[in-house]
């Protein structure tokens, strides 16, 4: 199989991404999160990628309430908390113009699991490893 590394990274990305507001309760993410059945939730407001949300943050959650059960007895409740207080904001993108070939190299130097696809601030996608791999299966489908 020949791959092109210099395709566009709109040929493969996922664009039918569900997202969070940074002001949503944080009860309401983690309905979103069972609902999607996601790893990672990107945060947004206006457009502009702000954040991205994980499943082990709701993880650290649930453990930290049982913590407090188990010392109190009382049940803490996360309702007053919002996806701004527990997103992630550091971490790394590439635009909308990059290529196979730096999403490759992205992978290996930031090893950072996904990759936001922005059009200067606005997120117009996303990238995982798996849609590389759905990309890749569907070029060797092609050649058959």
């Amino acid at each position: 199989m020949n791959i092109d590394l210099n395709i566009d990274v709109l040929k493969f990305m996922a664009t039918n991404i569900t997202v969070v507001h940074p002001k949503e309760s944080i009860s309401a993410a983690e309905k979103n999160f069972k609902r999607v059945n996601k790893k990672i939730l990107p945060v947004v407001s206006n457009g502009d990628l702000r954040g991205i949300l994980f499943d082990r943050d709701f993880e650290s959650l649930n453990k930290t309430n049982s913590y407090i059960v188990k010392i109190s007895g009382q049940n803490y409740s996360f309702g007053g908390m919002t996806v701004e207080d527990y997103m992630t904001t550091d971490f790394y993108v590439l635009s909308v113009n990059s290529k196979l070939s730096d999403v490759v190299k992205f992978f290996t130097e930031k090893r950072q699991y996904y990759i936001p696809i922005v059009d200067d601030k606005k997120l117009v996608g996303f990238i995982t490893p798996f849609d590389i791999f759905a990309y890749l299966q569907d070029l060797q489908k092609t050649e058959l």
